[in-house]
């Protein structure tokens, strides 16, 4: 616990106004210009990296109460308390303490506690490696006080506790920065509020500075951790417990002579010995009348020697630990090593205190107009003790074993010692489930494995045969009876904005925005559900696969260093949207040439052939390269920047956490723009959001998107809860109305599961949601946009058809299944490239869009139609009415006519839009040749004076696209007519 106490305006009135706190920060930098502290001038900081410094004090600030500190760049102002939090990321309170400790300030009766220290040559007959301790007549009760409320002379006498005034320690140095080598003195001197505790056993002394914790700041503001709260003079023994030795010489004289049993002719044990965790807390639990042993070090383990010797002289062996995590975990570990011992648990509220132990509780607990007030209130905490040994043996008079009871309350401690608790959920369909931890792993599991397990325990420990009947027929051991089982409720928080902790076989990796760091699960304090974890060993590589950068054109840019990731590979074919410009079309070209020369079938076949192997050829020399000779900078770039956009809606769907600001469903989708309604497939989208993002989010819900009728049923979210992490919609339809799930993207997920009730999940509760299609959007809008991360796929990898003269599939590339036939290097080569794609998504502040120019093609077409597209394409483009007016209603009727269906007003000029958008016109531009109009859902309509009547008309611009359009429309016409046969 903290002693400490703040002030703010004292730290000001101390600091002059925070000035010399300013300066402590910043030893190197020139503060003031000229010879005095008058005139500010500019000076850098740590946190702020800036070629011109812009920071400076504030003139008109010195002298008053508060020092201001203005950075001319950005605007912000700092007092000395947020300079010290920005450099060092404490937050206020620890601020605060970081001044008083580095300035050796005094806040409300409070001085930094440090003893004064002296370093000086060391005397000739001063042996290097010895201690020499100079010690006060007596221990004060200020000393005492530091120690317990109650601590007094009896624990002094039973643990020869000595004051010192000095203690001076004998080091040999041969590289000092100053001295060289040299024998130096190492003095420290007790002060009043520093005292130096010794426990005296004559050869050996155990040093105690009660305030040797702290944190030391150097000139430079480097800030090192000092512990040196306890060290030794002379040999100590080896494995030395602390008490024991004065225990039983306590037991064979004193006790032994008030606690004679002249019937029984036996010396009476003592009812309890108590094991503490550390000095402080050994010495408060005797000071609160209970016989009390600690270990050496927070290391040390109890060894069944010693627990014999207490259990010689003791009834009871008790244990009283931490409260802290680490605490807690040592506690049970104990309790399940040495099953008879019972363990004092202190009572909660003392953490709602900020406090942990033995020492804070009788703090807390102490009256001074009731010093018995605590004595009571831990013998209860005594008399409740259980161990974790869930029997009692029944002995007859002469105590002969005849028979064994379980003990209900000490069972409960037992299985919940070994993890096992009851769960609740409130949107589960029972009550309850019964789950098991460790160290931090959580296991659903059956009432029967909980049933089975003291049985179990009992046959490994070889317990006797007597006592395992007894648990096979105790009805205590039932079903019935694990209701009673305490209950748990976890959270489990493994990912919030910086970070995303990942769980696999081996260790826990922490991916954050600057480093990917490990530990294992016997450190582990985070939780997470067992089938969650990723079956792999993993191994951390330090080499990076890309980076990722803005470069002088602020412009997105990657690049690659490894050349054999097989997914990162893979991601880079599948954004190789201009791939055909070099590896295709020049070969098809050649193919047309031969067709044309009217050649006999044979050679005909075999041309082609030989010049598909030139151009596979080609495909093998260019496998993975997004910077082929032969593109243009703006196509590489293209490339990169869909490459990136991968990788980035790829870390988005590993990270767990729900953000406000990026709250979309990814829509992956096909780049090359197809006839209306075509379905391209086989470019790889499944590869990536099915089997590459479930590899690694263990829990999630795949929905068959083909089902035209999916949206309408009422159980599409049956199985989701609160530990689904990713929802995937594979092979979506071309009309999926997306408006149905703009809740689940941004707000709450209503999730109505088979055979119970429907329940909402939270918005940071619920799934990542991602769609795969083979269609473009339907009739996008703006808020369907705004919520789609969308990422086109390019047709590297295809199907055989009319543009494509075989399949060609990621195995024709890998020579194996992606992660099916993966080795462990590859799993590990992909985790790792995994964990690099999560820590770009969490570097990143806005959505990161594909190359939209074929994305918009492809959307637009699907809300064209292939009808509607005809009729337009005859209408405006054949017949030449582009950049001309048209009365919309003409347009809109002579529509209707040729597609024999009605099409609204709106409805037709939205198409129209979309056919605009496709070929490249501006629909109806402002102009001063009419009017132009807004509706307040954006519609935009123009009029003009015709004939002597105002009407709406249309006006599509854009006469150097039209012609290029025309003579590709007709090339297509013609191609249609052909109906020769493709050789493959």
């Amino acid at each position: 616990m903290s002693e400490f106490i703040y002030d703010k305006n004292e730290i000001l009135k101390q600091t002059n106004g925070g000035l010399e706190v300013i300066k402590h920060l910043y030893p190197n930098e020139k503060l003031f210009s000229g010879g005095s502290e008058k005139k500010p001038t500019h000076f850098n900081v740590g946190f702020c990296v800036e070629e011109t410094p812009s920071f400076i004090i504030v003139p008109n600030t010195l002298g008053s109460d508060c020092v201001v500190v203005k950075s001319f760049k950005t605007g912000d102002t700092y007092t000395c308390f947020s300079l010290v939090m920005e450099e060092h990321g404490k937050n206020f309170g620890e601020a605060c303490k970081w001044i008083a400790e580095s300035l050796g300030l005094t806040l409300k009766g409070y001085t930094v506690k440090k003893g004064d220290f002296e370093f000086k040559d060391a005397t000739p007959d001063q042996k290097v490696g010895e201690t020499y301790i100079e010690y006060n007549k007596e221990v004060s009760a200020k000393e005492l006080a530091v120690l317990g409320p109650l601590v007094g002379e009896n624990e002094i006498e039973i643990f020869k506790i000595r004051s010192a005034k000095s203690v001076t320690k004998i080091k040999q140095y041969t590289n000092h920065a100053k001295h060289g080598t040299c024998k130096k003195q190492l003095v420290t001197v007790a002060t009043e509020d520093y005292p130096i505790l010794i426990y005296d056993y004559g050869t050996w002394q155990k040093i105690y500075q009660p305030f040797g914790k702290y944190t030391k700041t150097d000139k430079n503001g480097k800030t090192t951790k000092v512990d040196v709260r306890f060290s030794y003079a002379g040999k100590k023994p080896d494995n030395y417990v602390f008490g024991l030795d004065s225990l039983i010489d306590y037991y064979h004289d004193e006790w032994k002579f008030n606690h004679y049993d002249d019937e029984k002719e036996t010396y009476e044990k003592f009812k309890n010995v108590i094991i503490a965790g550390g000095d402080r807390d050994g010495l408060n639990i005797s000071s609160l009348g209970y016989p009390v042993i600690w270990l050496n070090s927070e290391t040390a383990k109890l060894d069944d020697k010693t627990f014999k010797r207490l259990l010689a002289i003791a009834e009871n062996v008790c244990y009283c630990g931490d409260l802290d995590l680490t605490g807690v975990k040592e506690t049970i570990k104990l309790a399940l090593s040495f099953i008879h011992i019972k363990i004092i648990w202190l009572p909660n509220w003392i953490k709602a205190k900020k406090g942990k132990d033995v020492t804070d509780f009788t703090k807390f607990s102490y009256k001074e107009e009731d010093p018995d007030f605590v004595k009571k209130q831990f013998t209860s905490l005594v008399y409740t003790a259980l161990p974790a040994r869930f029997w009692e043996e029944k002995k007859t008079k002469d105590g002969k074993v005849k028979g064994y009871d379980i003990n209900n309350e000490a069972l409960v401690k037992f299985l919940n010692y070994n993890g096992f608790y009851l769960y609740e959920d409130e949107n589960a369909k029972d009550d309850y489930e019964f789950i098991r931890v460790e160290n931090g792993v959580f296991e659903r599991i059956k009432p029967h494995q909980i049933v089975n397990f003291p049985l179990q325990f009992a046959q490994k420990k070889l317990l006797p045969i007597a006592l395992r009947n007894a648990i096979h027929r105790s009805p205590q051991i039932s079903d019935k009876r694990l209701s009673k089982l305490g209950k748990i409720k976890p959270t489990f928080i493994n990912s919030e904005r910086n970070f995303q902790r990942l769980f696999f076989e081996n260790e826990v990796i922490t991916v954050g925005k600057d480093a990917i760091t490990k530990h294992s699960y016997k450190y582990n304090t985070n939780n997470v559900w067992k089938d969650a974890i990723i079956p792999h060993h993993i191994t951390l590589d330090k080499n990076k696969s890309f980076k990722i950068f803005k470069n002088q054109q602020g412009a997105w840019d990657i690049d690659i260093y490894a050349k054999d990731n097989h997914f990162l590979n893979y991601l880079i074919n599948t954004s190789r949207i201009h791939w055909r410009v070099c590896g295709n079309d020049p070969y098809d070209t050649q193919i047309n040439a031969i067709k044309e020369n009217d050649l006999e079938p044979e050679e005909e076949s075999k041309q082609i052939k030989e010049v598909l192997k030139k151009r596979n050829a080609y495909r093998k020399e260019n496998k993975f390269n997004l910077t082929e000779k032969g593109l243009t900078p703006a196509q590489i770039a293209e490339q990169k920047l869909s490459l990136i956009n991968k990788i980035f809606a790829w870390g988005y769907l590993l990270h767990e956490k729900k953000l406000d600001d990026k709250a979309w469903a990814v829509f992956a989708m096909d780049n090359r723009v197809s006839e209306i309604g075509e379905s391209n497939g086989g470019s790889g989208k499944s590869i990536m959001f099915d089997k590459a993002v479930k590899y690694i989010v263990r829990n999630y819900k795949y929905i068959n998107g083909g089902n035209k009728k999916l949206i309408e049923s009422d159980f599409l979210f049956d199985g989701v809860d609160a530990t689904t992490n990713y929802v995937v919609f594979d092979d979506l339809d071309s009309r999926f109305p997306f408006r149905s799930v703009y809740a689940n993207i941004t707000g709450e997920f209503v999730v109505n599961p088979k055979g119970t009730k429907a329940f909402n999940l939270l918005f940071h509760e619920s799934p990542k949601i991602a769609f795969t299609s083979n269609f473009g959007l339907y009739s996008p809008d703006d808020s369907t946009l705004r919520r789609l991360l969308i990422v086109p796929f390019s047709d590297y990898y295809h199907k055989k058809s009319d543009n494509n003269y075989e399949d060609y599939s990621p195995n024709d590339d890998f020579e194996k299944n992606l992660f099916t036939e993966f080795t462990k290097e590859e799993d590990n080569d992909y985790f790792n490239l995994a964990f690099e794609a999560i820590q770009f998504f969490l570097n990143t502040t806005t959505k990161i869009e594909a190359p939209n120019d074929n994305v918009e093609k492809r959307n637009a077409l699907q809300t064209i139609g292939t009808d509607f597209k005809e009729w337009a394409d005859g209408y405006f483009i054949h017949e030449e009415r582009i950049n001309d007016f048209i009365i919309k209603t003409t347009a809109n009727e002579d529509c209707n006519s040729k597609l024999k269906k009605t099409l609204s007003s709106h409805f037709f000029k939205k198409k129209l839009q979309e056919w605009c958008k496709y070929h490249g016109f501006i629909y109806c531009p402002p102009s001063k040749d009419y009017t132009t109009t807004v509706s307040k859902t954006g519609a935009v309509s123009i009029r003009k004076s015709i004939e002597g009547t105002t009407q709406e008309i249309l006006f599509l611009k854009s006469p150097a696209q039209a012609r290029i359009i025309k003579d590709n429309i007709q090339k297509i016409a013609d191609a249609a007519q052909d109906d020769d046969d493709m050789p493959f």
